[in-house]
């Protein structure tokens, strides 16, 4: 899927038991996020594991996979803005945040920020929050 979120048109997949259109806001969520270079194909063996009994959304972060690259806009808090957008427009309230590399950088950049509904992090060797 495709949609206009944070002002980019970001690519996404939303999979599992209760991916009928926000009709279960409250069902625990895994949201991922990619390492540098890969997009939301690189969840899908996780997601197919996971999507029977859980939501599982997984995101082309900006510049990456299917979803846009406009000219500006990459730095961690941009992404960080991204999926803080992608999260209020699913209506989220209960999720958990998975980030591997990057996405680890962009997870932790989100979760400082210390917003309602997050309920778990999870970081797979993520990147430092320090400038590479």
């Amino acid at each position: 899927m495709d949609e206009q979120i944070n002002g980019v048109r970001l690519h996404f997949t939303d999979t599992g038991t209760y991916t009928a259109a926000h009709a279960f806001p409250n069902v625990p969520t895994f949201v991922f996020l990619h390492y540098f270079g890969g997009s939301s194909l690189s969840w899908q063996p996780l997601i197919d594991r996971l999507s029977p009994r859980y939501r599982c959304i997984a995101l082309d972060m900006r510049g990456f996979g299917d979803s846009e690259a406009p000219a500006t806009g990459y730095a961690v808090a941009d992404y960080a803005d991204d999926v803080a957008a992608l999260i209020e427009h699913f209506h989220l309230t209960d999720f958990t945040l998975v980030g591997h590399s990057m996405g680890g950088k962009v997870a932790m950049a989100y979760a400082a920020r210390q917003l309602a509904g997050l309920r778990e992090l999870i970081l797979i060797a993520p990147s430092p929050l320090s400038p590479e």
